[in-house]
């Protein structure tokens, strides 16, 4: 879960990189609403996840 809190390439500035990290936080975020769902069908709550 450590991952999807890291920035794509941090300290870089190239102009390739500003699409590459849109798709990242896109799919940070895909990653956390599925991570979420699958908590919310178990019954686990954040309380649960985050001691």
């Amino acid at each position: 879960m450590a991952d999807l809190s890291q920035v794509l390439l941090p300290g870089w500035d190239d102009e390739w990189l500003r699409l590459e990290r849109e798709r990242w936080d896109q799919l940070r975020l895909y990653a956390l609403e599925a991570l979420a769902q699958h908590f919310q069908t178990e019954g686990r709550h954040l309380s649960e996840v985050c001691p």
